[in-house]
Parts: C-alpha cells; sequence; structure tokens
C-alpha cells in the first residue's frame, strides 16, 4: 500500500537568535534660527534665511501644507517683524503666498531699508586698513558686495570680474597691486586671492626672519666702530617695518621707480646724485671684505 505524502508544508519556525531587530534612527536636532528683527541688514538676512531654510529641510517642512509652513515662517520673527509683514507687506496670516514668494517680499524689504547708492558707495569705497589682514580685508569686500546686485541675473563671471577689479583697488600693498596689474583678464578669482595672500605670508616670513637680525637693510662702514650699523635699504634710516618708511611711497630722482630715495637707489647708472669731491678717489684705494666686520683697506 502507497503511503500518501502531504503536499502542504507547515511554516518553518524561527529561533528567536535569528530574529531582526530594526534600530531605530535617532532624529536630528534641529535648532531654529534666532527670531528675525525688523532692522536686520541684508547680510544678517541673507545668513538668516540660509539656516532657516536649512533647518525647513532638516523638518521637512516641503512635505506640509502651504498655512503650515506660513505658520512655521511667522514663529521665527520678531513681533516687530510679524507685524510689517502683515501691515507693511500685506502678507496676512490666510495669505495665499507660497513660502519662497513670502520670503523674497522679506528680502526686498530689508533691502529697500538702506539707500541703493549708499551701499554700492560702500563696496567701492572699501579699502584694506593699515595692518590689516588680506583675509579680513576681503571678508568686508565681499559682505559689501552681498548688499548690492553686482551684476545683473547674478551673472558668475560678471561678478568674478568686479571682484577681482575691487581687490586690486582696495589691496595696500603696493607690490601685491604691482603683480595683479600684470596678471591677464582670464585670470581667475581664486588666482587672485591665492596671489595676495601667499604675497602677505611671504612678506610676514621674510620680516619675522629679518627682525631680529636688525632688519632688512645695509651695513654702513664709515662708522669706525666694530659693530656694524644696519640701515634700511629704501631710506637709509634706522630698520623698520616696510609699511612705515618714509620713502615707500616716493619716487627715486634717480632711476624714477617708486619705493626708495635716490641716495639709496641700487641702479648702476645714477642720474642727477654725484659723488661728493675726493670720494671717487678714496674709493678706489680702499678693498672690502667679505669676510670681517670691519673694511679690510688695502694702499696701493
Amino acid at each position: 500500500m502507497q503511503q500518501e505524502t502531504s503536499s502542504s508544508v507547515g511554516p518553518i519556525p524561527v529561533s528567536p537568535s535569528t530574529q531582526v531587530v530594526s534600530t531605530p534612527v535617532p532624529k536630528a536636532t534641529v535648532v531654529s534660527p534666532p527670531a528675525l528683527s525688523q532692522d536686520v541688514t541684508l547680510q544678517a538676512f541673507k545668513e538668516w534665511r540660509q539656516q532657516w531654510e536649512d533647518d525647513a529641510v532638516m523638518v521637512d517642512l516641503h512635505k506640509q501644507p502651504q498655512p503650515k509652513q506660513l505658520i512655521q515662517l511667522r514663529s521665527c520673527l520678531s513681533p516687530e517683524m510679524r507685524r510689517t509683514l502683515e501691515v507693511s507687506l500685506g502678507v496676512l496670516p490666510g495669505s495665499s503666498l507660497t513660502l519662497r514668494e513670502v520670503l523674497e517680499c522679506l528680502q526686498d524689504y530689508v533691502k529697500g531699508q538702506r539707500n541703493e547708492a549708499l551701499r554700492h558707495l560702500s563696496f567701492s569705497q572699501c579699502r584694506q586698513a593699515e595692518g590689516e589682514k588680506f583675509n579680513d580685508f576681503y571678508v568686508r569686500l565681499k559682505q559689501a558686495a552681498d548688499e548690492i546686485d553686482l551684476c545683473k541675473a547674478d551673472d558668475l563671471g560678471c561678478v568674478a570680474t568686479q571682484m577681482k577689479h575691487a581687490v586690486l583697488i582696495g589691496i595696500r600693498d603696493e607690490e601685491t597691486k604691482q603683480r595683479l596689474l600684470e596678471i591677464t583678464t582670464d585670470t581667475t578669482l581664486d588666482r587672485v586671492l591665492t596671489l595676495c595672500k601667499s604675497r602677505e605670508a611671504a612678506e610676514n616670513t621674510s620680516h619675522e626672519l629679518t627682525l631680529p637680525r636688525g632688519s632688512k637693510g645695509s651695513v654702513d662702514y664709515n662708522s669706525g666702530s666694530t659693530q656694524p650699523t644696519v640701515t634700511c635699504d629704501r631710506c637709509g634710516g634706522r630698520p623698520h617695518p616696510k609699511d612705515k618708511c618714509p620713502a615707500v611711497a616716493e619716487r627715486c630722482r634717480s632711476c624714477g621707480k617708486v619705493g626708495h630715495y635716490a641716495k639709496r637707489c641700487r641702479s648702476k647708472t645714477v642720474k642727477g646724485v654725484k659723488d661728493p669731491p675726493g670720494l671717487r678717489d678714496r674709493r678706489s684705494n680702499v678693498c672690502y671684505s667679505h669676510v670681517t666686520r670691519r673694511p679690510h683697506i688695502t694702499k696701493y
């Protein structure tokens, strides 16, 4: 007799050790931006808006209906700004405007609180202060640029060109300014910024290396002292930082270059500056040694 086999298969029991336990994903902590005040500047508003939009992404605000989105936005406004939104801008709590449209209304309002001509003037007159680091100067310049519309439709190429011109006009170091004048017009803004920072770093390093030794200068052998006298090779005075030199903006009467007096000119042909009587004869009888501290005099 043939045994009958069952075609049905029962459920396979799962041991507790093989069960998969899902670990809940912790929710990200979102810190709302501070309440937007009514006297906020355009730059501060842009920073506030960026933080608010980041928070909106973190909490998936776009999945909420439009009324709840506006409620969330109004909760991040100061009482004065909420009244401005409703009374001056006409955006009531039941408005049908989208969240982006309301934010644009707020930005236009903040932008209109300061005269456009004054904002452009602040940008065009932005200059690097004495002793100010280039990075700090560029931050101020960028903030002034953000307060105005540099180019139509935010043309990135146009904005980069305007910023390069502003850096050239505003930077303080004359040698760096000359280097910027020599670069081609297709040089990128990043390359310009790198050049300025590199020049500043090199100048600071050179100053640190030479300052403990008496700063960069020349040796005066006419004093008769056993110790060489170190002087500035631009003006001939005591050692000092380059930007403090009185000759830094003076034009040499010998070679025509800016940055030193004629008496310190290194040009081979010196025009208009003659040696005192007898000095040439004395020079012909003196041979300077680079080994000893005092001049080695050989009489012929």
